[in-house]
């Protein structure tokens, strides 16, 4: 607290990190918004067959609940789950229970390009952590021009996506609904086309560009 009030200007990478800082710090904070560190390389492609998952694998990230929702698709939709961590057995051993060998596919870590392209080409991100500070899976997918699937306590994530505007919300205790929102991303691609377009709009602005400059002007 004392070390952070000295600054003369006080940047916070979302509205929920700032409001963390006004409850328990009392120091105000400006958001700005960093962008991806492959900002320059996204972009948007085709509408594919899967939903995408890019975080590091671990219970608060919640990958689970994407696991059980794809035992309610009635689509073909697939998920691809890219990341590593403490998770993964437990996730791949949910996966297998649940007889989603066809239908869910780990792929631990990727590079830079492949990743790009992963996100170019998917129907949708799924990124939905509890009470997240930022999400840079969430600006990486709408850089994609993809709708972001999140949950209702997701945090800074939820400063971009909208239900029903930008992606979708939802409760975690409901991955049926959220097998119904990819059934009807999966059957409705203008949909998600749309959804997606609006989340790139709405990120156009956070580049490297706009955010140095305004550290250099602090």
């Amino acid at each position: 607290t004392t070390t952070i009030a000295e600054s003369k200007q006080v940047f916070a990478i979302s509205a929920n990190v700032a409001n963390r800082l006004w409850q328990y710090n009392g120091i105000k904070a400006e958001v700005l918004y960093p962008p991806p560190a492959q900002d320059s390389l996204l972009r948007p492609g085709e509408y594919g067959d899967y939903v995408l998952s890019v975080s590091r694998l671990t219970p608060i990230k919640r990958i689970d609940l994407l696991v059980r929702a794809m035992s309610f698709v009635k689509t073909p939709v697939r998920c691809l789950i890219v990341g590593t961590g403490e998770d993964t057995h437990r996730l791949q051993q949910l996966a297998a229970r649940l007889h989603l060998d066809d239908r869910c596919a780990f792929l631990g870590f990727v590079e830079t390009d492949k990743l790009v392209a992963l996100y170019a080409d998917c129907l949708a991100v799924y990124y939905a952590p509890v009470d997240e500070d930022y999400g840079l899976a969430t600006i990486e997918g709408f850089k994609s021009a993809k709708p972001v699937l999140t949950c209702t306590d997701s945090g800074g994530t939820l400063e971009f996506v909208t239900d029903g505007e930008t992606g979708f919300t939802f409760d975690a205790s409901e991955p049926a609904l959220l097998a119904q929102r990819l059934d009807e991303l999966y059957s409705q691609r203008d949909l998600a086309r749309r959804m997606g377009e609006r989340g790139a709009a709405l990120v156009r602005d956070i580049t490297w560009d706009v955010t140095i400059a305004r550290l250099l002007d602090a």
